[in-house]
């Protein structure tokens, strides 16, 4: 009988919890877009999947993928409902740096354009080992976080809570947060996960990882 109760107290768990939440993996290893520039690329892998600069100046690897459903149904299933609360979830690793710079971003937003966010988004700008939390609602809002260690996991919590603030957990600390105009809200269509590393001067090859990827969003 207390084997029963556990296991009906459990199942209840999850059922609540599934019934508030719709949990998303983001498969590294399928259904991503590539965009290259120069001797840049990407890779995907069973577990993780990678941007990479190669060895020319101004070269750049990128992955995309559409996202899709990140609502609760009353709208496209392209759109990307803001006003619903969405927690984005990864570990980054960084490898390699050049005199010149890099810059890797990592980005849910509603674009697969290359660039920093110019539309409702929410993720990482990372020059060399230097890391940004970025949201863009009406404007682009920037926060410092701990700099990056090369070749050692960090694991990230972007946490957006529409109408209040995007907050910002590395490793399980929260590092900092964005209010006010830097915080999406509203919907959009064209929504997209990606990431990417790319290079000015050239001359060494520098990667940016991704794994453990999920997307969190309230029904």
């Amino acid at each position: 009988m207390a084997m029963f109760r556990q296991h009906w107290t459990g199942r209840k768990v999850l059922d609540d919890l599934l019934t508030r939440w719709k949990v998303v993996p983001v498969n590294p290893n399928e259904g991503w877009k590539t965009s290259h520039l120069g001797t840049g690329g990407a890779n995907q892998y069973t577990v993780y999947c990678e941007g990479f600069t190669g060895i020319d100046p101004v070269s750049r690897g990128m992955l995309y993928a559409g996202m899709r459903g990140l609502n609760s149904g009353n709208m496209s299933h392209y759109n990307i409902d803001w006003d619903k609360r969405l927690e984005l979830r990864f570990n980054v690793l960084r490898l390699g740096l050049e005199v010149g710079g890099t810059r890797g971003r990592i980005y849910l937003k509603c674009s697969s354009v290359w660039g920093d966010l110019t539309v409702l988004g929410i993720g990482l700008r990372i020059s060399d080992y230097a890391v940004e939390g970025r949201a863009y609602g009406i404007a682009e809002g920037i926060v410092n976080l701990p700099n990056l260690v090369s070749d050692r996991l960090s694991r990230y919590r972007i946490i957006h809570i529409p109408e209040s603030r995007v907050e910002f957990w590395v490793n399980e600390v929260k590092e900092g947060e964005l209010t006010g105009d830097y915080v999406p809200r509203g919907n959009a269509g064209d929504g997209h996960f990606s990431l990417g590393i790319s290079n000015t001067a050239g001359g060494v090859n520098c990667w940016l990882e991704l794994s453990n990827i999920w997307i969190i969003q309230e029904w």
